[in-house]
């Protein structure tokens, strides 16, 4: 009976255990590499936003969102995307999340920065002749 009972409990242990899901243990490593993290850039014009994926697991594109909407889809390196920051106000914060996917179409590995706009501001003074510094 204890036999029976330690082959009976074998074969469940078996089926559990192959019925485990799957899961994809090799992840893409993607490293954004500009813009730094927590940076600023300029706000009137475009940044190249440029991602590294490691070489040890296959990946068929990269895409690039910017405040979780999508900017560009790349498949060849080098994996750059161009952000025209022109409509965004200074001071505001936006993340930059790229990611990696398979053939299927499956994220295999993602990040994300935050980075400023910075509009820098050109201010000139016409003093109609007038000049308060020579007083």
């Amino acid at each position: 009976m204890r036999k029976e009972i330690l082959v009976v409990f074998m074969v469940l242990l078996l089926i559990v255990s192959g019925c485990a899901p799957k899961t994809n243990v090799t992840q893409a490593q993607v490293t954004i590499l500009t813009p730094v993290n927590g940076s600023s850039v300029p706000g009137s014009g475009l940044v190249d936003i440029i991602a590294e994926v490691n070489n040890s697991v296959s990946v068929s594109r990269v895409r690039f969102y910017v405040d979780g909407e999508f900017l560009a889809e790349k498949t060849v390196t080098p994996y750059k995307a161009t952000w025209d920051t022109s409509y965004y106000k200074h001071g505001t914060a936006h993340t930059i999340k790229v990611e990696a996917l398979d053939g299927s179409g499956k994220v295999i590995g993602s990040s994300s920065i935050v980075c400023y706009i910075n509009v820098e501001w050109t201010i000139l003074m016409y003093l109609d002749g007038y000049n308060d510094l020579e007083k």
